[in-house]
């Protein structure tokens, strides 16, 4: 990867779950899908999205050990910004697990 997408890579996924989590609400108030499938749909994006970042926090990393100086701070920043991602995924996902229980 180039050193752009390695240091945005994670927060770019955080800004897309980001966007389908504020739009599945918007769909359940004009009643545009049932609210099962509203769930199904908020329950993939979370798990793809919080998969990605981790693909990405291991990818970095891994590929950090094996660098140059230069591009190692490259990858570990990478691999911060993804985990940073993989936490607030889990974060934005937790109001609406917990509303269900």
């Amino acid at each position: 990867m180039s050193g752009w997408s390695t240091m945005l890579g994670g927060l770019a996924i955080w800004l897309l779950h980001f966007g389908l989590v504020y739009a599945v609400p918007s769909l359940d108030a004009i009643r545009a899908m049932k609210p099962q499938t509203l769930h199904t749909l908020h329950d993939v994006s979370t798990a793809s999205c919080f998969g990605m970042a981790l693909v990405l926090v291991i990818g970095c990393w891994r590929g950090a050990a094996q660098a140059p100086p230069e591009k190692a701070f490259r990858e570990r920043l990478g691999s911060l910004g993804a985990a940073v991602a993989a936490v607030a995924i889990l974060f934005q996902a937790a109001p609406d697990w917990i509303g269900r229980i």
